[in-house]
């Protein structure tokens, strides 16, 4: 899939994986492929993605560990700080950011 097509299925969760690439300067890939297997975490982390603020999504992408452990342990939002920290610097971050 596209960057853009990314971004209208997943449109919180994609907001949120483009602060941590503006915050860290890393170009998103212009062609995504999923696994197959991470299309049920990406739902559950768009859902947990769709319910915070927008200055949430800025600490849970770019925060200090403090508040970003804060924001999860207050929202029990796991599977999204998982998600971003493997795309971050993880297993996924080849599959997003070029490098």
């Amino acid at each position: 899939m596209t960057t853009e097509e990314l971004k209208v299925r997943y449109p919180h969760l994609f907001q949120t994986l483009e602060i941590v690439s503006t915050d860290n300067g890393m170009p998103f890939h212009e062609e995504i492929t999923l696994p197959p297997f991470l299309v049920p975490s990406l739902a559950l982390a768009e859902n947990q993605a769709s319910q915070l603020s927008d200055d949430e999504k800025e600490v849970i992408a770019t925060g200090d560990d403090a508040a970003r452990e804060d924001l999860v342990d207050r929202t029990g939002f796991v599977v999204l700080d998982d998600f971003l920290t493997e795309a971050f610097e993880g297993i996924l971050s080849e599959t997003f950011w070029r490098p």
